[in-house]
C-alpha cells in the first residue's frame, strides 16, 4: 500500500510515520515537506491514501484534488488541522477531500479510521479468512 504524507511539523509527521508503521510494516510512505512536492508526488506514484497537511496547502488543493483524481481516482484523501472549522471542513469535503480531522484533539480517531481503513480495504482475504 503506498500512502503520501505531507505534514509541515516534523513532530506530527513523525508521530504519524510512526503510528502507522506499528499498524502495518510493510506500508510504503513517502513523507514530503510541502505542497509541491505532494503535487510532483502524486503524479508519479499511485497512492491509497493521502494525508495533507490542512494548514499547509498554500491554495494548492484544488489544482492537487484534480490532478490526484485524475491520476488516482480511488485514494482516499484526509486532511489534517490543527485549527478546526466545521466551516472550513465542509468547503475542503465538498471540493473533495474524504475527511478532515484535528491532528491535536483527534489523533486517536485519526489513527483508529486509519487502521480500519488499512484492514478493511486492503486485507479482504485476510478479514475473510478470519471470519470463517
Amino acid at each position: 500500500m503506498n500512502i503520501l504524507l505531507f505534514d509541515k511539523s516534523p513532530i506530527i509527521s513523525e508521530m504519524i510515520l510512526r503510528n502507522l508503521m506499528r499498524i502495518d510494516p510493510s506500508l510504503n510512505i513517502k513523507a514530503v515537506s510541502d505542497m509541491d512536492a505532494a503535487n510532483e508526488s502524486a503524479k508519479d506514484i499511485y497512492y491509497n491514501l493521502i494525508l495533507l497537511d490542512m494548514d499547509n496547502l498554500n491554495g494548492k488543493f484544488p489544482a492537487f484534488i484534480d490532478l490526484l483524481r485524475k491520476t488516482n481516482p480511488d485514494a482516499v484523501v484526509f486532511l489534517l488541522s490543527s485549527f478546526p472549522s466545521e466551516t472550513v471542513f465542509n468547503k475542503f469535503l465538498k471540493s473533495g477531500a474524504d475527511s478532515c480531522l484535528d491532528k491535536t484533539t483527534d489523533f486517536e480517531i485519526l489513527l483508529k479510521k486509519f487502521e480500519e481503513f488499512l484492514l478493511t480495504d486492503l486485507r479482504p482475504a485476510k478479514l475473510s479468512s478470519l471470519q470463517g
